[in-house]
């Protein structure tokens, strides 16, 4: 007798998947505010693996803009998977059934727009869900699209919340490079790149973006261009508080993606006070001058500015702009430009 052949991974999600009880079911509890639901659904195996997907949902526009699945996973994948994504999302269990209309009901709503699922959810994750045809599931009418507060109702609602974050550059060292800023709740991430580039003195160059977790993590908020599909979320559109929930929690800003500046945010403290505009309350080390090479040309600048006999030496004080007896501020913090700088743009 010929040996069966056994199923690849997606062999199986296709064919088998959907005879697995579903099992727990995840989703961030602020998705109706953000207008992007992560969600995971899980299937389980007798053996106590899971095989599940994992969602991103755009609920405004895009539909399932992006997903992955594990094929008959252990426990411990399956929780590291969850708690990585409840660092920077208020991940909570959901009913299937929930799970499902939000889903479907965005592909829905995405298709009458002419947008299509991604490739994945398309091809291998939608086995991992029921058939969006079944009947036994109840049909919930959720509101997809622009269906938001105006920006007046969301200040009046959380104006008297400010934020503390620490915002520290990646990868330098001596001096490391932070700023510590109070920022109203109510400011868009917009807002918030303003405030990033004036406490580090960057020269608004470049493009830049706001993810969990650097490039490729989701949801990503920045400025929408008809040429890529890098950005989730309009950075005009979002305020601080709909992602910013509790204290310790983390996000990172990224700033020219040739340099790659990364900026590691974290949300220290959240103050009940009113202040009228952001201010920088400590900091510690000059930022990089544009366009230097990302952290380790910085790294190679210190290093000829710091040695008169480096055949680059001349060159790149000239480059610098610098003038005999100048020096570069590596060391330097200027707390009082920038608040001046932050008073006289927000005030």
């Amino acid at each position: 007798m010929a040996q069966q052949q056994k199923l690849s991974a997606k062999q199986y999600i296709k064919t088998k998947a959907r005879s697995l009880p579903i099992d727990i079911c995840y989703c961030n509890t602020n998705w109706k505010l953000i207008g992007m639901a992560t969600i995971i659904v899980s299937r389980i195996h007798k053996t106590g693996t899971r095989t599940f997907g994992v969602y991103l949902v755009d609920t405004l526009e895009r539909g399932v803009i992006d997903s992955m699945y594990h094929f008959n996973a252990l426990q411990g994948i399956f929780e590291e998977i969850v708690e990585d994504i409840r660092e920077n999302l208020p991940f909570e269990q959901i009913d299937y059934v929930t799970a499902h209309n939000i889903i479907f009901g965005a592909v829905a709503f995405a298709d009458e727009n002419g947008i299509a699922p991604c490739k994945e959810f398309k091809e291998i994750t939608q086995y991992i869900l029921e058939d969006d045809e079944n009947e036994d599931i109840e049909i919930i009418e959720f509101d997809f699209g622009y269906i938001q507060e105006s920006k007046k109702e969301q200040q009046e609602t959380i104006s008297n919340v400010t934020f503390q974050f620490k915002i520290q550059l990646k990868n330098i060292s001596a001096p490391t490079v932070w700023r510590r800023i109070e920022v109203p709740a109510h400011y868009t991430f917009e807002d918030f790149h303003d405030i990033i580039q004036a406490s580090f003195l960057w020269e608004d160059y470049h493009l830049f973006m706001f993810c969990p977790q650097g490039f490729g993590s989701h949801p990503s908020i920045g400025i929408p261009t008809e040429d890529d599909n890098l950005i989730d979320i309009d950075a005009d559109s979002i305020p601080l508080s709909d992602v910013f929930i509790k204290e310790k929690q983390t996000y990172t800003y990224i700033y020219d993606f040739g340099d790659d500046w990364i900026h590691t945010i974290t949300l220290e403290k959240i103050h009940n006070k009113t202040i009228d505009y952001p201010i920088c309350t400590a900091g510690k080390g000059g930022c990089p001058p544009e366009d230097c090479g990302g952290p380790w040309g910085y790294q190679r600048l210190k290093e000829i500015l710091a040695n008169p006999k480096d055949p680059e030496y001349k060159e790149t004080r000239k480059w610098l702009g610098l003038k005999k007896n100048d020096t570069y501020p590596i060391d330097e913090c200027d707390t009082e430009l920038i608040n001046s700088m932050l008073k006289d743009y927000f005030e």
